[in-house]
């Protein structure tokens, strides 16, 4: 799985820290609807943590993490210690009904303890079958590879997911017709397996309807997407582009 250079910083130890505490463990999981980054599970009981490495990304997590409440017993935003002055200046943490957990340095510290939600029992049940069947198993050994890439390596991940997420959203819009951008979030992480932040996609939709790629109508409060044959046509490029220099590097 390609994931965001920084974003796997902050989850191979948040990884670890739950694991030692006798959690079965797994990567990118649904609960409550929404993907939670990393999920415990331990005679029953539920422990979802939303990472999040970037500033603009908070809110975001936020709302994530107040939706896990109604599947987990606890819920954690982990963070770099780098944002933990956001959120304190913002008075937030004190509100907050989940915890906190501050990384650094490749150790993992819980700035607040969660609340004890009380998860529905309709979601807590969906969310271990999911669990059981679903979501990517942890592997100390592919992780602990994937942390030690270099920095070219990393570059290069970026530059063919995140940096260029606008490919995938053209061909997701090809192959599905009309779609949210949040929906299109979500294929990209099943589908592609790397996790652009929801800020990004709707920036990349934005430009590629500036630019007439796609086109998008407004439905009660959501905005759907459509490609154009301008996009189809970017599309086609982009892929020969990759295919010709796949062919020279290989």
């Amino acid at each position: 799985m390609v994931q965001d250079d920084k974003e796997l910083k902050t989850k191979f130890p948040v990884i670890n820290f739950i694991k030692v505490k006798g959690y079965d463990v797994k990567l990118e999981l649904k609960v409550a609807g929404r993907y939670a980054d990393v999920v415990g599970v331990k005679k029953g009981k539920v422990v979802a943590i939303e990472v999040k490495e970037k500033e603009d990304a908070l809110e975001e997590g936020i709302m994530q993490c107040l939706t896990y409440g109604k599947a987990a017993s606890e819920v954690y935003l982990a963070i770099p210690d780098n944002l933990l002055n956001r959120l304190e200046m913002d008075c937030v943490i004190r509100t907050l009904p989940f915890g906190i957990i501050v990384v650094h340095a490749n150790k993992c510290t819980i700035k607040k303890r969660s609340t004890h939600f009380k998860p529905e029992k309709k979601f807590l049940l969906e969310t271990l079958r999911n669990f059981n069947n679903g979501g990517i198993e942890f592997d100390h050994d592919k992780l602990s590879r994937l942390n030690k890439q270099s920095r070219f390596i990393r570059r290069l991940g970026s530059a063919l997911t995140v940096e260029n997420v606008w490919m995938y959203i053209l061909s997701l819009l090809e192959r599905d017709g009309k779609c949210h951008a949040y929906v299109l979030r979500d294929k990209i992480r099943k589908e592609f397996h790397f996790n652009p932040g929801l800020v990004t996609v709707y920036k990349a939709a934005y430009m590629l309807e500036k630019g007439r790629y796609i086109t998008s109508i407004t439905s009660g409060k959501r905005r759907y997407y459509t490609i154009t044959e301008d996009g189809k046509m970017e599309l086609e490029w982009a892929r020969r582009y990759l295919e010709m220099m796949a062919e020279k590097v290989l």
